[in-house]
């Protein structure tokens, strides 16, 4: 049932495949063209200018004239030149300071920002010609662009190797710091050693000095003794003669006996001392296979306890890492350094394949945060001084600062400065329209007072114009100021 019924799907695919062909050629052309243009409408096109560099088709081959023939008739000779004399990179203030403020290190009372942009303008390019300011962005030429670019990452480049330095010449000083112990005790044991050295060959010249005279005496006795005993041998010889001469018989048949016992007793001796030897060997290769056992025993608990050691290394510069993260998304970025150098000793004592990973990503997680410190800093700065200048009675002003310190807020994501922000708002609203109800409130009363100076006075103008003066400094709020001028 299941093959009849996959046979009769298939059948069908194929009657309709069949009849989808049965349409004409140029209906299928039509919709393969139409499938075409939404192809090419649902992505973000992109031309390319192709040039010939020779008319022989030949590669490594470029024939210069027909190759700036081709590029003065497609118009990019005169794009460039165009792009040169004119001021193709353009970048709005907050942009320009936050980029190029680093390699700006002279200090500037400059509030706003047109005004922080132009000093650094002249103290970096010098040449008026290549740089303007606008109302909101700073226009430069492609060349000042690229001198800066290169300014700015010579200025990196330099900052990055000196960061280096202090966390190498930090690495340095603390293993410099403990392996000073290790050098004190290698000192001491030097001093022992050398002590007990000379002890013994003091005590080897002592013992050689004392050797020495013993053999001068005892020499001197023995050369006495040996007198004594050619005196007694002398004495004795005649003596021994005789007697000798009566016993040879008898010390020559006990010299035999005494010769064959000595042999019977050498040959059983030999054979003691082959099986002592042989049990003796036998003992050295147990207790040397014992020693063997033993090393490597040894050897393998070592080795477990350095990966134990290692283990732990590793698990504690993961979590210091964490730690350090963790810090980082909290603002607290000295703390999140110091467990930083923390982690990155532990993950050098137990050599962690993914030591660097882990450690950029955390210092990734610290500069984003100081970078969102630093920007949270520059929108209460700017919060700061939009409050000043609406005490002040600007509300344009107050109004730019707003706006830098709401780009700076949201940079920071500091979602709880929107009710300060709302506050700030609706602040600068309200000066705005209490400035321009006492604009039109004073406009009026102009207007009041030269209808009164016409020939003849227009008494009804001049009273609207009076009543609208007095609405506009009612919703001004300045009514009693202007009291007197009214009346």
């Amino acid at each position: 049932a299941a093959a009849r019924a996959a046979a009769k799907t298939r059948t069908a695919t194929a009657v309709a495949q069949r009849q989808a062909d049965k349409r004409s050629l140029g209906s299928q052309f039509k919709q393969q063209l139409a499938e075409l243009i939404k192809l090419i409408e649902s992505g973000t096109a992109h031309y390319v200018r192709c040039i010939k560099p020779n008319g022989l088709r030949r590669a490594h081959t470029m024939e210069p004239g027909n190759t700036i023939r081709q590029l003065r008739c497609s118009g990019v000779t005169e794009t460039v030149r165009a792009r040169r004399a004119g001021w193709p990179v353009s970048h709005t203030f907050a942009e320009f300071v936050s980029r190029y403020k680093e390699i700006y290190r002279i200090h500037t009372k400059a509030k706003t920002y047109p005004d922080k942009c132009e000093p650094m303008l002249a103290a970096m390019l010098g040449d008026p010609q290549n740089w303007r300011i606008g109302h909101t962005k700073v226009f430069l030429r492609d060349q000042a662009s690229s001198m800066m670019e290169e300014k700015l990452k010579l200025h990196r480049q330099h900052s990055k190797l000196l960061l280096q330095a202090v966390v190498r010449a930090r690495l340095a000083r603390g293993r410099y710091v403990r392996s000073g112990g290790a050098a004190l005790k290698i000192q001491s044991n030097f001093r022992m050693w050398s002590c007990m050295n000379l002890r013994r060959k003091v005590k080897r010249a002592m013992q050689e000095l004392q050797m020495r005279a013993r053999s001068v005496l005892l020499r001197r006795a023995l050369v006495r003794k040996g007198r004594q005993a050619k005196a007694l041998q002398a004495a004795c010889r005649t003596a021994l003669a005789r007697r000798s001469l009566r016993s040879s018989r008898r010390a020559a048949f006990a010299l035999q006996a005494a010769f064959k016992r000595a042999t019977k007793r050498g040959l059983h001796a030999l054979r003691i001392k082959g099986i002592i030897e042989k049990e003796r060997e036998e003992e050295r290769r147990q207790k040397e296979e014992e020693e063997r056992r033993r090393l490597a025993e040894k050897e393998r608990q070592e080795a477990e306890k350095a990966a134990r050691v290692r283990a732990g290394e590793e698990e504690r510069g993961m979590q210091l890492c964490n730690e350090a993260a963790a810090l980082a998304e909290k603002g607290e970025v000295q703390e999140a350094r110091a467990l930083l150098l923390k982690a990155q000793d532990s993950l050098d004592k137990a050599n962690h394949p993914r030591r660097d990973q882990a450690l950029g990503e955390v210092r990734a997680a610290i500069d984003k945060a100081e970078e969102r410190g630093e920007s949270r800093r520059e929108g209460e700065t700017l919060l700061r001084e939009a409050e000043a200048q609406l005490q002040k009675g600007r509300p344009e002003q107050a109004r730019t600062a707003l706006s830098a310190a709401s780009s700076a807020f949201q940079r920071a994501l500091a979602t709880d400065q929107a009710d300060r922000l709302n506050a700030v708002g609706k602040a600068i609203e309200q000066e705005e329209d209490r400035t321009r109800y006492s604009s039109d409130g004073a406009r009026s009363l102009t207007d009041a007072r030269r209808m009164l100076a016409d020939a003849p006075p227009r008494i009804d103008d001049a009273a609207a114009a009076l009543a609208t003066a007095l609405s506009a400094f009612k919703r001004a709020g300045t009514l009693a100021e202007n009291e007197k001028e009214l009346a």
